[in-house]
């Protein structure tokens, strides 16, 4: 009975930590993307270009197009991990 009870939690609870840490990562890549467009973004002219390690390109990737880094930065991909980001024009 203890080896099933032992599979079963090694099944479930390595997937659901595998997915909490995915989320950790895929957070914490957001936030430093935004926190450094607040930072080095003042101008609508003002261009930012930084790079992401290989492990985080994927987050990074998916993350800038999603609220509040869309609605805020046009950010392009210039290179397998370079990246540019300008500050959106709002038209009042």
């Amino acid at each position: 009975m203890g080896e099933i009870t032992e599979y079963l939690k090694d099944k479930y609870l390595k997937n659901h930590n595998s997915e909490t840490k995915e989320h950790m990562n895929r957070q914490k890549v957001k936030g430093r993307i935004l926190s450094i467009c607040d930072t080095n973004l003042k101008e609508a002219e003002d261009v930012l270009s930084f790079e992401v390690f290989g492990k985080d390109l994927v987050y990074a990737v998916s993350v800038i197009n999603e609220e509040p880094i869309v609605s805020k930065y046009l950010i392009t991909q210039v290179s397998d991990t370079l990246f540019e980001a300008r500050m959106k024009e709002v038209d009042i």
